[in-house]
């Protein structure tokens, strides 16, 4: 089944230059890039991203983290793609992660949230 989802390259990935590998992960698994924009994620939609962590311990490390830096946020399509997404992006993460914040790549968990996320970073959505 085709799908769409959305992938953050966080700004630990950006800063050290892993945009391209990361998204090459993507393609070589047969998930098509569908947009791509590169920004500074503001406090607010950090907080709407993340809204489901308010009140846990580590909410605030997240929040500026994601703000850190310029992330890349990238929409993909492809069959079955969270799934296969969120394969890669378990391998992404043992390969890059610096920590358990800082852990280079985020991807959606389902088709709501794939549609939340695209609607939040695009303003569209994504079917």
């Amino acid at each position: 089944m085709d799908q769409k989802t959305l992938v953050i390259i966080k700004p630990d990935g950006v800063k050290r230059n892993l945009i391209g590998k990361i998204i090459d992960s993507y393609e070589s698994k047969g998930i098509r890039v569908i947009d791509i924009e590169m920004l500074q994620i503001d406090e607010k939609t950090a907080k709407t991203h993340y809204a489901e962590h308010i009140g846990k311990d580590f909410f605030d490390e997240l929040i500026e983290y994601i703000t850190s830096g310029a992330s890349v946020i990238v929409e993909l399509a492809g069959e079955n793609a969270i799934a296969a997404v969120r394969e890669v992006n378990s391998e992404l993460r043992s390969k890059y992660r610096v920590n358990t914040t800082q852990n280079t790549v985020h991807g959606s968990d389902s088709p709501e949230s794939a549609q939340r996320e695209i609607i939040l970073f695009f303003g569209r959505q994504a079917y």
